[in-house]
């Protein structure tokens, strides 16, 4: 019984590039990439990354916008636990910003959220309630890591 109070790991099998760590993303192709798995049990998770670009802004030349550069939408979703936040990347491949945390979690209730940053990762965290009971509570945590030009995703 204590199984179905908890919030789920994912362990999944593989249907894409990711692992049961998640997925990793190439930034400098600047395209929007998704990693959709199966968990053993049947459930779809996606693991994300979306480059921000703003129609009305002028854009740099290519070579005024190396690497990683850039505002970036991080999320995973899973129907049940849903969870997204933005990054901004400088040239150097470093997270200066995140910001705008967002989640929809389906059967929980969050009693605290929070959304962090150093200059290689980015956590945002929320803490669930189950049926609104503090001691039916965990915290689930969507994590980026850099490493160069590489974003590497994954929850716990």
């Amino acid at each position: 019984m204590f199984t179905m109070f908890c919030v789920p790991a994912f362990a999944s099998e593989t249907t894409g590039n990711t692992n049961d760590e998640g997925a990793s993303f190439d930034l400098s192709t600047k395209v929007a990439q998704e990693t959709i798995t199966t968990t053993p049990d049947g459930n779809t998770i996606v693991y994300g990354v979306e480059p921000v670009i703003d129609p009305d802004a002028v854009q740099p030349l290519a070579s005024e916008y190396p690497n990683a550069t850039g505002q970036w939408k991080v999320y995973f979703y899973s129907g049940v636990l849903n969870g997204e936040y933005y990054i901004d990347i400088n040239s150097n491949s470093k997270i200066t910003r995140a910001y705008d945390q967002w989640h929809l979690f389906t059967g929980y209730t969050v009693a605290n959220s929070g959304l962090e940053h150093t200059s290689t990762t980015a956590r945002g965290w929320w803490d669930l309630e189950l049926l609104g009971s503090s001691w039916l509570s965990a915290r689930w945590e969507l994590r980026a890591e850099m490493n160069g030009t590489t974003l590497k995703t994954w929850v716990n």
